[in-house]
């Protein structure tokens, strides 16, 4: 399944895409032919709604996920398990169902 951007360019208004694993690498995609028939004009979103809805997503994400780690950290705090000088590997996925997108992060958390 190929992800498609329209962006314009112009007065010819011609929708790109990216191909490849990298996306600085782009192609014009008015031409079906140019990503072997899987664009097609059905196949436009709503740019606007679409980053909309992912910003509302990663807010709420972001949002609860950090009262969780905070409320957990709290309690193991409470009740003696450390000591508040730690420092925690994080892990976290996304995953998008209907297309198989599974991202890791990692990083780490300091109490100190």
């Amino acid at each position: 399944m190929a992800v498609v951007f329209r962006k314009s360019v112009g007065p010819r208004d011609a929708a790109w895409g990216p191909v490849g694993p990298s996306v600085g690498q782009w192609t014009c995609v008015s031409r079906p032919e140019a990503t072997g028939g899987l664009y097609h004009k059905d196949n436009e979103m709503n740019e606007d709604v679409f980053n909309g809805s992912i910003r509302k997503f990663l807010k709420t994400l972001g949002v609860s996920a950090q009262r969780e780690i905070e409320k957990a950290v709290r309690q193991a705090l409470a009740e003696g398990k450390l000591k508040g000088n730690e420092k925690f590997p994080a892990t976290g996925t996304i995953t998008l169902g209907g297309i198989g997108l599974s991202h890791e992060i990692k990083g780490e958390i300091e109490l100190e």
